[in-house]
């Protein structure tokens, strides 16, 4: 399963905007710098810790954050 595939960071990018979160304030939430989440958001993809912390902040699933 990639997590590069357009599908899933496009969906990141909605459910975040959505819920009005940046990356700044999502990497903040995560732990992380803002500029390893746009690297891990565009390329590198998150750990299953990140992904199920994301999904709980969103809202949603981490099935939902990975189905393609």
């Amino acid at each position: 399963m990639e997590w590069r595939d357009k599908q899933r960071r496009a969906r990141l990018k909605d459910l975040r905007s959505e819920k009005d979160i940046s990356q700044e304030r999502m990497a903040r939430m995560l732990g992380i710098s803002r500029a390893t989440f746009i690297r891990k958001e565009n390329e590198y993809g998150f750990s299953i810790q990140e992904i199920d912390r994301m999904a709980e902040i969103l809202g949603t699933t981490t099935s939902r954050l990975l189905e393609a």
